[in-house]
Formats: C-alpha cells, structure tokens, sequence
C-alpha cells in the first residue's frame, strides 16, 4: 500500500491510479480502515493477488513518480510547523496499522500483554523513532571521546531452552528482551537465565 499526500494528487499520480485501478476491488472491511491511511491515489496490493511482474511494473512506476514529484522537490527545511505536521500525520498511519494487526493476537496468546507493551514501545516509544535523527549526531566535531558503552561487570549465561524460547519473539525486539532479562538476573545475582525465568519475567 503507498499513501499519497492530498497536496500530491496530480496528473502523474492519478493517471497510475487509473493504470492500476482494476487492482483494487474486493477488499472487503478492510477498505474502511485503509481510506483512513490513504488518499484515493494509492495501490494496494497486499490484500490481493497479483502477478509478479504486474507488481514489480506497478511498484517502479510510483517510485520513479515519487521520487520525481516528491522527493526531488523536497524542501530542505519544511519548518517547525509542518514537520509537526508530518509527524503527527506518521505516528496516526503507524497506531491505525498497529490497531489493525491480525498478529497482535498471536503474540498476545504467546507472550501476553508485555510483549504487545514491548511491540508499542518498539514502534512508538516515548520519544517517536522519527525524531532519532535529531538525537544522534552522525559525526564528532567536539574534539572530545565518544563514550564507551558500559559493559555488566559479569556476563549471564543462558540456558539453550531460554534461548530458543528468546528467538520464538519477533526479531526487531530480541535485543530489548534480552537486555531487560539480563539486567533483572544481574539484579538477582542469578547466573543462569532459565526458561522458567522468562516465563516469570513476562508477567510482570
């Protein structure tokens, strides 16, 4: 699904949505919530067989229009204003996808609320991962030492029934599982992160 900005419908971009238009039909309930997301300009094709070669035509065609009529033209400095604007717009696409996850019950009835917790903070979080590029400064111009990052004074072991349980959570918050287990077991002194250990985790 690509959305298209109301300030973008142009000739270019309803011409593709004609071409592929014939695409778009059956989709059901989903169709409400998608019209949330999207202008009329949009092709979706997730929800609905296509031929391989039809989506690879399909999809280099927007991303030539896009990178013609969008970001060639961006502005190097859209102001305070309007990328409020746009963040705010971003985050509201990012919640209604989420509230709109079929997946979301899977993990519900594998890892309960925390996981889900875990996913929100993930792609939310409290300071919105659109924002990052503000935060970290891609070069060191201070003079200064970039600081090192604080190791544990002793690492935790874990079981192989831990780990394989660890590797069952969606990859993208492993990590964030995995740093929060081993500073709960440094905490405790405990040695070894147990399956058993895990489980009790989770339902905190």
């Amino acid at each position: 699904m690509i959305p298209i900005t109301e300030t973008e419908t142009n000739s270019a971009l309803n011409s593709l949505h004609k071409k592929y238009a014939s695409e778009m039909k059956n989709l059901g309930c989903t169709q409400n919530w998608i019209k949330r997301i999207s202008s009329d300009n949009s092709l979706v094709c997730q929800y609905r067989p296509l031929e391989p070669d039809r989506i690879i035509n399909a999809l280099a065609d927007y991303l030539i229009t896009w990178r013609e009529k969008l970001y060639l033209p961006a502005e190097s400095n859209v102001g305070e204003k309007r990328e409020k604007m746009a963040v705010e717009n971003i985050l509201e696409y990012k919640k209604i996808l989420h509230e709109n996850d079929m997946g979301l019950d899977i993990y519900r009835k594998k890892f309960s609320k925390p996981m889900v917790k875990t996913i929100e903070e993930a792609a939310f979080g409290s300071e919105p991962s659109l924002r990052v590029h503000k935060n970290n400064k891609h070069t060191n111009n201070s003079g200064k030492k970039p600081e090192k990052t604080k190791k544990s004074e002793k690492e935790v072991e874990w079981t192989s029934e831990a780990e394989s349980y660890l590797q069952e959570a969606p990859k993208f918050v492993r990590s964030k599982i995995k740093t929060k287990a081993e500073e709960k077991a440094s905490q405790t002194e405990k040695e070894k992160i147990t399956l058993d250990f895990i489980k009790n985790l989770r339902k905190q």
